[in-house]
């Protein structure tokens, strides 16, 4: 996880990922979810919030589409 700026805005970023996305294993843009403290602004909030419950739905289907496609490459060269 990071705890610099984020590269992008995350009000540009779309809800429903992209095929480079899910094909790639490059870790996401991540910083941790403040317990105790206050956040910079109502922006920094968001942006972490956004970020991560994105990662939350987005990192099980990367996993699975990169395991069924890593599996079927096994399959196709252990005939």
């Amino acid at each position: 996880m990071h705890l610099r700026d984020p590269p992008d805005d995350f009000r540009q970023i779309p809800i429903i990922p992209t095929i480079d996305e899910i094909l790639t294993p490059d870790d996401s843009f991540l910083r941790p979810n403040k317990t105790a403290g206050a956040y910079n602004s109502a922006d920094h909030y968001l942006d972490v919030q956004f970020r991560l419950l994105r990662e939350d739905f987005l990192r099980p289907l990367k996993n699975g589409i990169q395991e069924f496609r890593k599996n079927k490459y096994n399959q196709s060269h252990s005939k």
